[in-house]
């Protein structure tokens, strides 16, 4: 075990938060989406550093080890919180999105790696050199996400209840003050030479610096759980959007009723499938769904019913179409079932479709 870390029984009581971020991390990652990834990745990083600081003479040598469970992942950590709350929007562009805000981290990350094991005789060398960079390095990451997180917040808030986005700015300002604070104070320690004797950084470590980080990490682990969707719908109800406005993809979700449903008449199509040509356009469902409940109080179902009824009546005026049915129109609007049909043309019109047609010959 490391000698910096001589307190059995503290190490004993971070070592389990630290595989509780782990596992919690693990399965937030296995989720496959790429929010709980961002979180994940987070929680898994998180965790791994204190195992790899506890067992440091172990893993020391190790560029394996080291890549695995050091390296200095925190050059992630806001980086990955701050996609995991912008990705609450729907965005046509994720995948470059999040390449954007972690092709830096990678980049100084994987040459701490490469400088430290490719390049021994210079790491050894200029060793306080390279570790006060990176320190600087992290204020300045930190320092960047701390400012940039008032246009995050202001751009996702309306989407988020109260209560929610109270957690989401606490957790988020939180992770960033608290690390970024750790920067600081370690950088002002090396511009003037600031030391302690053993017995005063005893007492800081033990009292201070250590009770912070098992606190810090435990809210990370309370944050993980609550984020869980049973735990969360238990607590917050079904919904964490706002519902008295919705601005997630409004303008995207107009176009895609305006320039392809309507306009295009897919839903005259007795196979179109809604649920994929929303995925396709890079619309979630559920935004879409509560769009439709909003501004025409209707489900999905019924939205596409509406639609086909208005052009069952539109085909039925026409006088082309006279050498038709009243099933074969019906199915030229796109209805497979007469059944069906006929239910629903009684239910929005109150009569029924032959009796309807009574009233326009």
């Amino acid at each position: 075990m490391n000698p910096a870390y001589p307190d059995l029984i503290y190490n004993g009581v971070v070592l389990c938060l630290n595989l509780q971020l782990i596992i919690l991390g693990v399965f937030k990652i296995l989720s496959k989406e790429k929010r709980n990834t961002m979180i994940g990745l987070f929680s898994t990083f998180l965790g791994l550093g204190f195992i790899y600081n506890l067992y440091w003479h172990l893993f020391k040598d190790s560029l394996f080890f080291s890549a695995l469970l050091a390296g200095y992942k925190s050059f992630f950590f806001a980086p990955l919180i701050y996609l995991y709350m912008s990705l609450i929007k729907t965005r046509k562009n994720a995948n470059r999105h999040i390449l954007y805000h972690l092709i830096t981290p990678t980049f100084l990350f994987v040459s701490y790696i490469i400088i430290k094991f490719i390049f021994k005789d210079f790491y050894l060398k200029f060793y306080k050199e390279i570790v006060y960079s990176v320190i600087f390095i992290h204020s300045i990451i930190y320092s960047f996400y701390l400012c940039i997180g008032t246009a995050l917040f202001k751009n996702i808030g309306t989407l988020l209840k109260p209560q929610i986005k109270k957690r989401y700015l606490f957790f988020y300002y939180g992770l960033i003050i608290y690390c970024l604070q750790g920067y600081i104070k370690e950088i002002i320690e090396f511009l003037f030479s600031i030391h302690y004797s053993p017995e005063t950084y005893f007492i800081i470590s033990r009292y201070i610096t250590k009770p912070l980080g098992m606190i810090y990490k435990l809210y990370v682990i309370f944050f993980l759980l609550i984020e869980s969707h049973k735990l969360k719908t238990f607590l917050f109800g079904k919904r964490i959007f706002n519902n008295a406005e919705i601005t997630i993809n409004k303008s995207d979700i107009q176009s895609f009723l305006n320039d392809k449903l309507i306009a295009q008449k897919l839903f005259k199509d007795l196979n179109y499938n809604i649920q994929n040509d929303l995925k396709l356009n890079n619309i979630s469902e559920k935004h879409f769904k509560f769009y439709l409940k909003k501004e025409y109080n209707m489900t999905i179902k019924e939205y596409i019913n509406t639609l086909r009824i208005k052009e069952f009546k539109a085909l039925l005026s026409n006088q082309e179409n006279d050498k038709y049915d009243i099933t074969s129109i019906s199915i030229l609007a796109g209805f497979k079932s007469k059944a069906t049909f006929y239910r629903v043309f009684k239910d929005m019109e109150g009569i029924t479709p032959k009796n309807y047609k009574k009233t326009i010959d």
